[in-house]
């Protein structure tokens, strides 16, 4: 595990094989894919997927395995989830840096940061909420979420972390509930490298299919997306697939689609792999996400990706793409506009829908030319690096 390499130990609750726990698995995929010729990443993550009762079948636990991309991973059992464990592999591992990818994780996130700060001070913590400090996130399960807010400021430990924020939204979120915190850096996430082989589905007037993929949860939408079904005339197919993420959730959304006309159909599936979650989104015209908020949205970039327009909310990164036919974002207090863009998309013929395809492929070949992640989070990590050399050799002078 030696090398000249900076040495970077991200933790993060899930990580590949796993899909289901959505945007950091991809996240984290892409960034070490890109950089690992920059940085040694060791991950710590759990044995499972978001949800799985059974780890990984076929890997290795509770030990460092190599990744596809050069990486090591432990892959942690539920019975080495404790403070004294995580110690024990944090300190198997001289890092650099250590890489935080949640907000509220107590296994990969509360407890390595209380590790490393007690145990290994010298070493910088770099913290990043993947948007789970944006205000349609922390409305779930506020009470909580905010007492440890609380808690942390109380302690002054934000003053001792760095903070990775993916847009200017979040650098706002950050410093709202870590107060002045001297070192936020903003570096975007990192997509897909390449586009999807592209196939294009043909588009009958008076017919629409959109696909829905995303965890069920309140933060997602699915259910502002039934009620918008409910005036709809036009045939249209709604394919759902994601995990369950919120008790009791697909209960109530399932009671929307009782309530939907005949001409409306709904199909419920299981979270699906990501080669089959691109067939699934090139199966279908539009792909749809009402969400309350997204640091950045894998899948919204990989339908476009795909060929496939998007209608989302203004809660994303993605904003203006209507001008380039690559989709249309629409706040979620304009229910009418979403109603209304619904029909429009099953009142388009063919020939005007080819402009939405070659519009959505576009504007991601054009995103993913220009890969601003990639330099981003490289100088992301290098920025800190230096910053954390700065501050230990301003401490040592001091101290002689």
């Amino acid at each position: 595990m030696s090398g000249s390499k900076p040495k970077i130990l991200i933790a993060v609750d899930w990580y590949l094989p796993g899909f289901k726990g959505g945007g950091p698995i991809r996240s984290i995929a892409n960034l070490v894919a890109a950089l690992s010729e920059d940085f040694d990443f060791f991950i710590l993550t759990s044995d499972r997927d978001h949800g799985d009762k059974e780890a990984y079948p076929g890997i290795e636990c509770d030990n460092w395995v190599q990744g596809n991309h050069g990486e090591q991973i432990w892959y942690c059992s539920p019975d080495q989830k404790s403070y004294r464990h995580l110690r024990s592999i944090l300190a198997s591992v001289n890092y650099d840096l250590l890489y935080l990818n949640s907000m509220f994780s107590m296994y990969f996130t509360i407890f390595p940061m209380w590790i490393s700060r007690a145990t290994f001070p010298d070493k910088p913590v770099l913290l990043a909420p993947r948007g789970m400090l944006h205000a349609g996130a922390l409305a779930l399960k506020p009470a909580k979420k905010k007492a440890f807010l609380r808690l942390l400021r109380l302690l002054g430990l934000p003053k001792q972390l760095f903070f990775h924020a993916t847009d200017e939204q979040e650098v706002m979120d950050i410093q709202s509930w870590m107060g002045a915190v001297d070192h936020v850096y903003t570096a975007p996430n990192l997509g897909p490298s390449a586009l999807f082989a592209p196939i294009s589905l043909h588009k009958e007037t008076g017919k629409l299919r959109m696909v829905y993929l995303s965890r069920l949860s309140a933060k997602k939408g699915l259910d502002f997306l039934l009620e918008r079904l409910k005036t709809q005339t036009s045939a249209i197919e709604l394919l759902v697939a994601g995990p369950d993420e919120e008790k009791g959730y697909w209960e109530q959304c399932s009671r929307l689609v009782q309530q939907l006309p005949t001409n409306i159909q709904v199909h419920k599936m299981e979270a699906v792999p990501p080669p089959e979650a691109i067939q699934l989104i090139q199966s279908a015209h539009l792909f749809v996400l009402p969400t309350k908020g997204e640091n950045f949205g894998h899948a919204i970039l990989e339908a476009m990706a795909a060929g496939r327009p998007v209608l989302i909310s203004d809660q994303t990164p993605w904003k203006d793409l209507e001008a380039t036919y690559a989709g249309k974002v629409i706040p979620l207090e304009d229910a009418k506009a979403w109603q209304d863009c619904i029909r429009e998309f099953a009142e388009m013929d063919h020939s005007t829908y080819q402009h939405w395809e070659v519009g959505a492929r576009r504007f991601a070949m054009e995103h993913i030319q220009s890969n601003p992640g990639l330099a981003g989070n490289r100088h992301l990590f290098q920025t800190v690096l230096l910053a954390a050399d700065a501050a230990r050799a301003k401490s040592e002078g001091k101290q002689l």
